[in-house]
């Protein structure tokens, strides 16, 4: 299943769509939000990130406990999202689908672990695309093992 647009928020009346506009980038924002707190103060902490001029989505890479999480969050998108990891160099890219869920009140998320969901490719600089339908969104990000 590809992205598509959700028109459930367009057919809104004027105020009641400008209040589900604003809890709902409100909720993408504290995605984002979390994923940038210090590490002293809590576990995960954001490598690289970019969000949609819109506010509509945002995909991060995180640190962790756990390791690299790459993730996407959107209010305006259903189904899923194609995920490339290429290490800086190489021309090998690997790509997986990861599939949008439900997650806080009309926010969807999906997210991987590098290592888990992409083979490791040893230490080095890797590069991060987000794409649906052959279009990337937004810019590529980045980070470092």
């Amino acid at each position: 299943m590809r992205i598509s647009f959700n028109s459930h928020t367009s057919q809104q009346a004027g105020g009641s769509r400008v209040k589900m506009f604003m809890a709902l980038s409100g909720a993408l924002f504290a995605f984002v939000a979390i994923a940038t707190v210090p590490q002293s103060a809590h576990a995960t902490v954001n490598a690289d990130s970019y969000c949609s001029p819109t506010g509509d989505w945002c995909s991060a890479v995180m640190l962790s406990r756990r390791g690299k999480i790459i993730s996407f969050g959107t209010f305006s998108f259903r189904g899923s999202v194609r995920v490339c990891v290429r290490k800086s160099g190489s021309r090998k890219t690997d790509c997986k689908y990861l599939s949008l869920r439900p997650d806080v009140g009309s926010l969807y998320t999906a997210s991987g672990l590098y290592g888990r969901d992409w083979p490791l490719r040893g230490h080095g600089h890797f590069r991060v695309s987000f794409e649906s339908d052959g279009y990337r969104l937004g810019r590529v990000l980045e980070f470092n093992t």
